[in-house]
């Protein structure tokens, strides 16, 4: 039985055009065709024609039908590749794409297109499901920098297509100091000053934290000195029952 698709508000992604996409595309066929599909060529007449269909098989979010439109595009730009479900959009058991065209550029393109959409379709998934974790709070969950090596532009792609945010980018897009940073710095005073003198005037400094208690914590009230002030007392009240107000404190010094 399918689950409603949760609700949350998403922001359309779009998959960059880049080279590095086209790049990933390249080596993903290079790999698996090599000098090419020795069952097809073997099996599948030249002039013959096919016709496809991409269902999906288990619920979650539906993420990578542009990647697999330049796969069958690399492979024969004549194949054509119609989508059926919205990009982004939950679902189950369903027919997400239909495709059309030379059998034996299906035969050879179609393992790599799967293999592109089901591992981009999970990241989204578990990006949904973490963003909806946080629905109605002013918390955004954002990705790190542990990716495929090499599929890092897809899979932030599948990230925000999921309904979380990207964080860095690569190294050169912000400072983040971490555990191992502060041990090589000798502290984290030392780390955070060092990194300071580095950056530009905008540009924000991140701490990496493992427990709440290495956070700066909420900010301490200042004390109550001026007794009958209108909402001077605001603070002190809020401590009575762990401790005597700090003016009360005061008049009994100043009687003494």
């Amino acid at each position: 039985m399918s689950t409603p698709a949760p609700a949350i508000a998403l922001v359309p992604a779009l998959l960059p055009d880049t080279e590095a996409i086209s790049a990933i595309v390249r080596l993903a066929l290079a790999e698996d065709v090599g000098r090419g599909d020795l069952t097809t060529e073997a099996t599948a007449p030249p002039g013959a024609r096919a016709v496809a269909e991409i269902r999906q098989k288990q619920e979650g979010v539906l993420c990578g039908l542009p990647v697999v439109e330049r796969v069958f595009r690399a492979v024969d730009p004549a194949v054509q590749v119609l989508a059926l479900a919205e990009e982004g959009s939950w679902g189950d058991r369903r027919v997400v794409a239909r495709i059309e065209g030379s059998a034996r550029a299906v035969l050879i393109g179609e393992r790599t297109a799967l293999n592109f959409l089901g591992r981009l379709s999970g990241v989204a998934t578990m990006s949904r499901r973490a963003a909806q974790r946080v629905v109605g709070t002013s918390t955004r969950v954002l990705d790190t920098r542990k990716t495929t090596p090499g599929h890092r532009a897809l899979e932030k792609y599948a990230v925000r297509v999921g309904g979380c945010h990207n964080h860095r980018g690569g190294l050169d897009d912000g400072i983040l100091i971490k555990e191992n940073h502060i041990r090589a710095a000798g502290g984290i005073t030392a780390a955070v000053s060092a990194a300071l003198r580095r950056t530009a005037p905008m540009q924000q400094v991140e701490v990496e934290v493992t427990k709440w208690s290495h956070g700066p914590g909420p900010r301490r009230p200042r004390p109550c000195w001026w007794p009958r002030r209108p909402g001077c007392c605001t603070a002190c009240a809020r401590r009575r029952r762990r401790r005597r107000c700090w003016r009360r404190t005061r008049r009994r010094s100043a009687a003494t």
